[in-house]
């Protein structure tokens, strides 16, 4: 049995040896196949960047009108360095400059035959100066998607990226920079340690054109006014307001302060969404243009119903924590309920809000699962609440109805404890809740924000919603965003 042991093992040793071998070759090629891929992908890498540096230059040469494409001489990409002829480079330049009048004459050809212009023209100091754009300002869609396209521009570019260990001390940073940090969990307990993720300058106000322009009101005096929301934009706005984007798109780290001191700032992307077609509307667009409402019951307080308030999108969020109090208290009476919303019945949030006393419906925006935004008027009166739904086949009755539900509880209470003295006495438990099914109604996905704002709009001035189309959305849009840069409500 010895003999035959030993030849066994003798065996499995050659086996295990000739595993060892294989598992040491398939190694040995996985780690030239990733050495392969490493090098494709540096190359793939280096090639989209000088792709996208002569994209870059051929853009700006057609910016310029004409030109010769000159591709840099050494274009770096991470892990690859790639160095071109510098003399092919110097010759382009000399053809460049050959051309530049054969290329100004020609630009000048093609403006003379009705050729296409551009948005902006280098003077005489290498700056950009604009250029009306030759559209159609009549049509509010194209006029939308010019002042997207400016608010794009592609010149204008965070400086988010930073290498590890390029990150200043915090003494040596410049006044107008600012370093964000993040926390990174290392080592078994998972401590925090902040260390520095990008730096960017601070943001500086942009001032638009109409800062501190004050509009009179409409005295009492004034007969036959009447509320055309499908009125068109003035064209002397819209050419200030596109000039202004245009100049807005040119700086990085800048924000606009919308509505003065009682405003918010607001960066490119703010109006981006309020601008684009289907764009979604978040909080502070909302808040902002429902705001604008509210200045308009202040200005022309002899021409607009005085019997509305109307709250912002922080009542839902405030509700939102007070009924989490209510589940913890049981849903006990005795309890207080937030500072925040007593003060929105007492009219002293939002700004220029109303006290509830003194009106006979509330209007606020409600977020239905995050996904979409519907219109509720509380009727103090009857003591029942009205949803606007701008599109009834998305959520069943029902399920609407169940959203709505916890506010529906929390009325009551609420106006008890802040001393809600109305015409009518206040319903007992929970009030009713009813969906208006001929309200109008969206075609695309992102005009929720926005019917909402027209509801409370045109609801407040008793106008038929039936004038509120998808047709009109541009037009709609349009309006509040020079509004909004005007700080007033135009009528």
């Amino acid at each position: 049995m010895g003999p035959r042991v030993c030849t066994d093992l003798a065996e499995v040793s050659s086996h295990v040896q000739r595993l060892r071998d294989e598992i040491e070759i398939l190694h040995r090629e996985k780690s030239e196949q990733w050495a392969n891929f490493v090098d494709f992908k540096n190359a793939t890498n280096h090639g989209m960047e000088v792709m996208r540096l002569e994209l870059a230059a051929l853009r700006k040469m057609i910016g310029h009108g004409g030109g010769t494409v000159v591709v840099p001489s050494v274009v770096k990409v991470k892990g690859v360095q790639r160095e071109e002829s510098v003399c092919e480079a110097q010759v382009e330049d000399s053809e460049m400059k050959d051309e530049k009048l054969d290329d100004e004459e020609e630009r000048e050809d093609e403006d003379e035959k009705g050729g296409e212009k551009v948005h902006a023209v280098e003077n005489d100091k290498g700056d950009m100066e604009y250029i009306t754009p030759e559209i159609n300002w009549d049509d509010p869609a194209l006029v939308c998607v010019t002042l997207v396209n400016f608010l794009k521009n592609p010149c204008r570019k965070w400086k988010v990226a930073m290498e590890e260990g390029d990150a200043d001390d915090d003494n040596n940073l410049d006044d107008d920079v600012v370093v964000c940090k993040v926390q990174k969990k290392r080592g078994r307990a998972q401590s925090s340690i902040v260390e520095p993720a990008m730096k960017r300058p601070r943001s500086v106000e942009c001032k638009t054109p109409w800062q501190r322009q004050e509009i009179s009101n409409i005295g009492e005096e004034t007969v036959g006014l009447t509320f055309d929301p499908l009125r068109p934009v003035h064209r002397g706005l819209l050419l200030e307001t596109a000039k202004f984007f245009w100049e807005w798109g040119q700086k990085e780290n800048t924000h606009v302060r919308l509505c003065g001191k009682h405003g918010v700032d607001t960066s490119h992307d703010f109006f981006i969404r309020l601008l684009t077609k289907d764009g979604w509307l978040n909080d502070t667009n909302i808040d902002m243009g429902l705001y604008l409402l509210r200045v308009r019951q202040t200005m022309y307080a002899n021409l607009v119903r005085s019997d509305w308030a109307i709250v912002d999108t922080m009542f839902q969020t405030y509700a939102a924590i007070d009924l989490q109090h209510m589940r913890l208290y049981g849903g006990k009476e005795a309890r207080t309920h937030s500072n925040a919303l007593v003060k929105m019945v007492n009219g002293k949030l939002p700004t220029l809000g109303k006290p509830w006393s003194s009106v006979k419906k509330v209007f606020m925006p409600y977020n239905v699962r995050q996904k979409h935004w519907v219109g509720l008027v509380l009727d103090l009166t009857s003591c029942e609440i009205f949803v606007y739904d701008s599109k009834i086949d998305l959520f069943r009755t029902h399920i609407l109805v169940k959203a709505v539900q916890p506010l529906a509880k929390l009325i009551t209470p609420l106006l008890e404890e802040a001393g809600y003295v109305g015409e009518f006495p206040l319903r007992k438990g929970e009030w009713p809740i009813h969906r208006v099914m001929d309200s109008a109604q969206q075609v695309g996905g992102g005009d929720c924000g926005m019917f909402v704002i027209k509801y409370c709009d045109f609801l407040s001035w008793n106008v038929d919603l039936g004038k509120i189309s998808n047709e009109a959305m541009h037009l709609f849009r349009l309006k509040l965003t020079v509004d909004l840069l005007q700080g007033c409500y135009n009528i």
